[in-house]
C-alpha cells in the first residue's frame, strides 16, 4: 500500500482529505460576513484544508459532515467496547463493527446502536466481522464502520460489492436524496498516524481497489 492514493476528479466530501500530506478540511472561521478568513492576496489559492463556504450550512454537506463525525466517535466507541471486554481483543487481533443511523431528529448518531465482534484473528485464516442489522431501516441507515486488523485500509473485493450493491439498492428503490453521502468506513491501526490509527471512507464514487479518503479521527459534528 502507497501512503497517497490519487483519487483524480473525486470530490472531497466532509471531514477527509485527499492526500495523506494534506491538512484536513475545516470549518471556515466567521469573518464578519459568514465567509472564510481573509488572506493577505485575495487571489491566492484557498488552502486544501479550508472550505470556502461552511459545509453546515448546506442540507447535503452537513449530513457528509456529521457522518464522518460519527465514523469518529464510533470508532472511538469501539475501542473502549473492546478494551472493557477484558480478554485482550483489540483491534489489532479482532474485527468489530457499528453502523451509522440518523436518528429521529436528524443527527447521525453511533452510541447506544450494537458494537457487532467477530472472532478472534487466527493465523491462515482472514478475520471478518458480521455488522447485524438491529435498529437499521431503509430510510436510517448512513454506512457502517468496521476496523481491519491487516492494517490494510481497503475495502476487500467481498466488501466493495456489497457496499456498493446496498446503496445502489436504496438509490433505486427509496426516495432518499442523501445515497452518495452514505459511507463504509475502514479503520487500520497505525502507529505513524497522531491517533494511533487511520479511518478511510469509502462511498459510491470511491474507485475499486482504491484507498479511501482519510477522515479526522478528531471530526466534529456540526453545532
Amino acid at each position: 500500500m502507497t501512503d497517497v492514493t490519487d483519487l483524480g476528479e473525486i470530490e472531497v466530501k466532509g471531514q477527509r482529505r485527499r492526500n495523506r500530506s494534506d491538512p484536513f478540511p475545516m470549518r471556515p472561521v466567521e469573518d464578519g460576513g459568514g465567509g472564510p478568513p481573509p488572506t493577505s492576496d485575495p487571489t491566492a489559492p484557498l488552502d486544501p484544508g479550508t472550505l470556502d463556504q461552511d459545509p453546515c450550512a448546506d442540507p447535503v454537506k452537513r449530513r457528509a459532515w456529521n457522518a464522518d463525525a460519527a465514523a469518529a466517535e464510533a470508532v472511538r466507541d469501539m475501542m473502549s467496547w473492546a478494551a472493557g471486554l477484558g480478554d485482550g481483543s483489540t483491534f489489532a487481533n479482532r474485527e468489530f463493527g457499528v453502523n451509522l443511523i440518523v436518528s429521529l431528529a436528524g443527527a447521525l448518531s453511533s452510541p447506544n446502536v450494537p458494537v457487532y465482534m467477530g472472532d478472534p484473528a487466527v493465523t491462515g485464516t482472514v478475520p471478518r466481522v458480521i455488522i447485524g442489522v438491529d435498529g437499521v431501516t431503509d430510510e436510517n441507515w448512513m454506512g457502517d464502520v468496521h476496523n481491519h486488523p491487516s492494517g490494510d485500509g481497503r475495502l476487500s473485493g467481498g466488501e466493495w460489492n456489497a457496499f456498493i450493491n446496498r446503496v445502489s439498492v436504496l438509490g433505486a428503490t427509496t426516495s432518499r436524496t442523501d445515497i452518495s453521502s452514505i459511507t463504509t468506513y475502514v479503520v487500520v491501526l497505525d502507529a505513524s498516524a497522531p491517533a494511533g490509527y487511520r479511518i478511510h471512507g469509502y462511498t459510491l464514487d470511491t474507485p475499486y481497489d482504491a484507498l479511501g479518503q482519510e477522515v479526522n479521527p478528531d471530526a466534529q459534528p456540526c453545532t
